[in-house]
């Protein structure tokens, strides 16, 4: 049900804002920085090499803690940082590790608007992600370095303002990752793309 719901959500986002950037008057943006919450690439990935696939990675956050700047109304530039923790039964349930799991994401992303309208803008992004993760059951030590992996993604990002200073922007691309061997996927933190939120300054 959930993911119908946020399938939805971004198709509705997609064509809100093609719809809305074909005004004649461009979002201006330039010099703004944005401070919100925004996916991290951790998505379920279809395996090559060294595993079948690759799943959702276990102890590692979906979204992150997001600073987003732009240089001018065509150029910008994001940093997503997230974190988690867990300890006692929480990690013992849910990541058969009764000492506590840990993991740290750090994505940084380019975005170049091709289409502007006074209430929406429509991207391509492209981001660089690595994440490190405690030593688990499902992220042991290894000579493929499973407990750290590093990604790769590419798309489109079309971002609609509801305010002048509140917007949400949507992000459906390829992720490439490298973890346990090399996998393809949807950007994002799921299989159906990525979505945030940002508060402009």
């Amino acid at each position: 049900m959930m993911k119908l719901v946020r399938m939805t959500v971004l198709v509705a986002l997609v064509l809100l804002t093609v719809s809305l950037s074909g005004s004649a008057f461009a979002k201006e943006v330039a010099g703004r920085f944005g401070l919100g919450l925004d996916n991290t690439l951790t998505a379920a990935t279809l395996g090559i090499g060294d595993i079948n696939a690759s799943p959702n990675s276990p102890n590692a956050p979906k979204i992150g803690l997001s600073f987003r700047y732009w240089i001018t109304n065509d150029w910008g530039i994001n940093a997503v940082v997230g974190f988690l923790y867990g300890s006692g039964t929480a990690a013992k349930e849910a990541y058969d590790d009764p000492d506590g799991i840990w993991a740290f994401t750090l994505d940084f992303k380019g975005i170049y608007n091709f289409h502007k309208g006074d209430k929406a803008n429509m991207g391509l992004f492209a981001t660089f992600h690595m994440r490190k993760e405690s030593t688990t059951i499902y992220r042991p030590e290894g000579p493929n370095h499973s407990n750290f992996g590093v990604a790769l993604a590419f798309g489109f990002t079309p971002e609609f303002f509801f305010t002048d200073n509140f917007a949400i922007a949507a992000e459906l691309g390829f992720t490439f990752r490298f973890q346990e061997g090399f996998a393809v996927g949807i950007s994002g933190d799921n299989l159906l793309g990525g979505l945030g939120i940002h508060y402009y300054f």
